[in-house]
């Protein structure tokens, strides 16, 4: 494959890329359980593996495939159990898979199959979706308690969990569906954000009530003592 001007940018823009990964892990993660080093090697090999995956196979169902579980491998590095990896890589690729689609549609970009290969090739458009990126997660920084941890029952998590895999296949359905325009698009992907960042919402009061509780048979035996 031959490299152009936009092949070169998305390589570049991909650095910063690496970083807006790790600071949606820092909303999810508190505690590394592996050196600093292992972690940025981590990164960066999610950031080879994935780009090279991009630029020459480039159908995005592979793609998603790959991000999804690169993230999940990532989150490895950090201190949680299975069910809050799962649910940090659904859930950061949602996120980052709306924003950049709402950016390719208002560069005219409709007609995408998840199937085939992608000739989106926009480099206005890659820049912009890393800077979009970024604001996006300064907001999901703001939720404090996730990272906290807390022993959340399974019941909960699974209702967490369902709303973006829901939102994921009702992506991936918006992608195959015919005779959409661009504005019933964006209005479906705009109220599939709102209702992934009510999702976090949810999951952040619900670890901060489970984290109090913890805390509270402590507080109880610090205080008899």
């Amino acid at each position: 494959m031959q490299m152009g001007l936009y092949e070169w940018v998305y390589i570049l823009t991909s650095i910063f890329g690496m970083y807006i990964l790790y600071r949606f892990m820092a909303v999810f993660f508190d505690t590394r359980r592996t050196s600093a080093k292992t972690e940025f090697l981590s990164y960066l090999a999610y950031t080879i593996i994935v780009n090279s995956i991009y630029l020459f196979i480039n159908i995005p169902i592979i793609t998603m495939a790959a991000n999804i579980t690169a993230f999940f491998l990532v989150s490895f590095n950090y201190q949680a159990t299975i069910k809050k990896r799962l649910l940090s890589a659904i859930l950061i690729y949602i996120i980052l898979m709306i924003v950049e689609t709402t950016v390719a549609l208002l560069n005219g970009c409709l007609n995408i199959s998840l199937f085939k290969t992608n000739n989106y090739s926009s480099i206005a458009g890659v820049i912009f979706v890393n800077i979009v990126s970024y604001f996006v997660v300064l907001i999901f920084n703001n939720f404090k308690n996730i990272k906290k941890g807390g022993s959340i029952p399974s019941s909960y998590w699974l209702c967490i969990f369902m709303i973006p895999l829901g939102s994921l296949y009702t992506i991936i359905i918006l992608f195959n569906a015919q005779g959409l325009v661009t504005s019933q698009v964006m209005a479906a992907l705009i109220i599939i954000f709102l209702i992934n960042i009510v999702s976090f919402h949810l999951y952040d009061g619900i670890s901060r009530f489970f984290v109090r509780k913890d805390a509270k048979p402590l507080e109880n035996m610090n205080f008899n003592r």
